[in-house]
């Protein structure tokens, strides 16, 4: 059976929505998406550690939990199959800090605009 990955996104934000479906880490993982609307409880526990959906998709994999940029720098480190001691000193680089923050003002936009709250 493959590991599971369970990922929290916000299901009103198409961005999101789509990218998280695009993933293709099925093919070694049983990757899980939730709708964070749906799992209020879960996102409550979450905003306990300091971790704010409204900020980022939150990625809960083995006992660890990867939030906003830095779930993207996780799953580049699990697509590349890289020996964890080879990548245990990366920090999300500029490319990958830009890239998320800008999806994330846009996706803000796109539920400002569709009048969408916030989560929680």
């Amino acid at each position: 059976m493959k590991e599971e990955i369970v990922v929290y996104y916000d299901g009103e934000c198409r961005f999101c929505k789509h990218y998280a479906r695009y993933l293709w880490l099925f093919k070694k993982y049983t990757l899980v998406l939730r709708n964070a609307r749906d799992y209020k409880e879960d996102i409550d526990n979450f905003y306990k550690k300091w971790y704010d959906i409204n900020q980022g998709m939150i990625v809960n994999h083995s006992w660890s939990i990867f939030h906003g940029v830095a779930w993207v720098l996780y799953l580049d480190w699990l697509l590349s199959e890289k020996d964890m001691t080879q990548r245990k000193d990366d920090k999300p680089s500029l490319m990958y800090r830009l890239w998320y923050n800008g999806l994330n003002v846009i996706r803000k936009l796109f539920l400002i605009l569709k009048g969408v709250e916030k989560i929680r």
